[in-house]
């Protein structure tokens, strides 16, 4: 189709669209929803079935952040706390490095913060006794990020 002919108006759609009158009583929105609150017809909802919440819709429930997730005795808390302060560590470590501003001397003690953060975040989950796989591989995969990165500015992967 061209559009570029001045004074081009294209095809209007042959079949107009029916809006919902007064004679549909709804029209097609009513009967869904009538089918779904079980009332066909009626025009009115049933009180009992109509969820008054959100969380009742989707079935969420408000985690308060400052309590624990995992118990107030388990060794995950801590675990999770290390490793996002690791994360942290590398997300300030990644913002020194993409700096243009930034030298490798300003670099260099972000790095080994995170390395630091990371290995303690590997030891606080060795000493916790906690088997969960997906934390575990978390951690390594953290831990191992850090020590790569390290390895890169030792060698010099970083100087221009």
């Amino acid at each position: 189709m061209k559009i570029d002919k001045p004074g081009y108006i294209p095809e209007q759609d042959p079949k107009p669209v029916k809006p919902n009158g007064p004679t549909d009583k709804g029209g097609l929105f009513k009967s869904l929803l009538d089918s779904v609150l079980d009332t066909p017809g009626t025009g009115a909802a049933q009180t009992d079935s109509v969820l008054s919440e959100p969380s009742q819709l989707y079935n969420i429930n408000y985690v308060d952040p400052s309590k624990s997730v995992f118990g107030a005795d388990s060794g995950v808390n801590s675990i999770i706390k290390k490793a996002l302060s690791a994360l942290d560590k590398m997300e300030s470590y990644s913002d020194l490095l993409g700096d243009p501003g930034s030298t490798l001397k300003n670099v260099e003690p972000a790095l080994e913060a995170f390395l630091f953060e990371a290995q303690a975040a590997q030891n606080v989950y060795a000493e916790s006794g906690v088997e969960d796989n997906d934390l575990s591989k978390l951690i390594s995969e953290i831990l191992l990020f850090a020590q790569v990165e390290n390895v890169k500015f030792q060698r010099g992967d970083y100087i221009e």
